[in-house]
């Protein structure tokens, strides 16, 4: 029986599965919540063939209060913090988008309380909840942040919304944490026609880890498994690597782990276009290889013909 499916927990989690995740949800179990009960209700409808994936009405913060949301006409700004109607994004970019068409009261959450309320172990948070983020972060205990290994997270570099967390507070939050950022994309907007490549910054989004994931020496072999299968869902294949280089008997000992078919399949397709760089040592790959799958990668047209990697 294959072991090892990992645990994710999407906050704000409007119109479902989250892109990063979508081509490998049969390989997850996936929680999502968010405060607009009409959304949750048709979400639930949507996926209501998928065991795996289930969704939960709740606003997660640092306290356990009744709060005032901010209800827009454009739901996806939905949240406790009001827009600010004078930010480079409402008041310049999404101008038109900036209306809020009433508020209501609704409990709030303790993050940490809610998760055991609900035994939900996560092994990778998505968080992106405009403007909010601090607050859920800051109600997670050191346990909940112990067995999280992963955290993705949009943040806004300017106070798109009133009293809002923005990057660095929640970056300084996670770096007090013991994560670092592994990967990082910053989106930027035209604010007229005038653009060419002056761009503005308006928003990041980043992938956090735990800063053990780059010493492999530091993890034993149940962590080392847990971290290489979050790296081959989260596409960080150099960090995926670097475990696999230090235990190369990983897998092996590891052989009904879940994640062990995908994950050579993408280090063999990888590795099939290193082959190709005349400056790559082809013997040294091929035998890594070997050491860490116990087979050989197949050459030429061999590889592409082969029903494993090209299917």
């Amino acid at each position: 029986m294959k072991t090892g499916k990992l645990n994710i927990l999407d906050i704000g989690c409007r119109y479902g599965v989250y892109p990063d995740f979508k081509k490998n949800t049969k390989l997850l179990n996936y929680f999502g919540v968010d405060c607009d009960l009409e959304e949750i209700i048709r979400l639930k409808k949507k996926y209501k063939k998928q065991k795996n994936i289930k969704f939960y009405n709740a606003f997660l913060s640092n306290k356990n209060k009744n709060i005032k949301l901010y209800v827009p006409e454009h739901k996806g700004y939905m949240g406790s913090k009001k827009i600010n109607n004078k930010s480079i994004w409402f008041g310049k970019i999404r101008k038109e988008e900036n209306k809020v068409d009433k508020t209501i009261t609704i409990r709030a959450h303790t993050s940490s309380d809610w998760l055991k309320k609900n035994k939900i172990k996560q092994d990778i948070i998505k968080l992106d909840i405009e403007g909010g983020e601090k607050d859920f972060l800051n109600g997670l205990t050191d346990k909940n942040f112990k067995s999280t290994g992963a955290i993705l997270i949009e943040s806004e570099l300017n106070k798109t919304y009133h009293a809002q967390a923005t990057f660095s507070d929640v970056h300084n939050i996670l770096i007090k944490k013991d994560f670092v950022s592994a990967k990082m994309e910053i989106f930027k907007e035209k604010i007229n026609i005038f653009h060419k490549d002056d761009l503005i910054p308006d928003t990041i989004s980043s992938i956090y880890v735990k800063k053990n994931f780059f010493f492999p020496d530091q993890l034993n072999e149940k962590e080392q498994l847990k971290f290489i299968n979050i790296c081959y869902i989260l596409e960080l294949n150099a960090l995926l690597f670097e475990i696999l280089k230090f235990n190369k008997l990983l897998l092996k000992n590891n052989k009904n782990n879940l994640y062990n078919q995908p994950i050579k399949k993408m280090v063999g397709i990888h590795i099939n276009t290193l082959l190709k760089d005349v400056t790559i040592e082809k013997k040294y790959v091929n035998d890594l290889f070997y050491q860490i799958f116990s087979s050989n990668i197949p050459k030429l047209n061999k590889f592409h013909e082969d029903n494993f990697f090209n299917t």
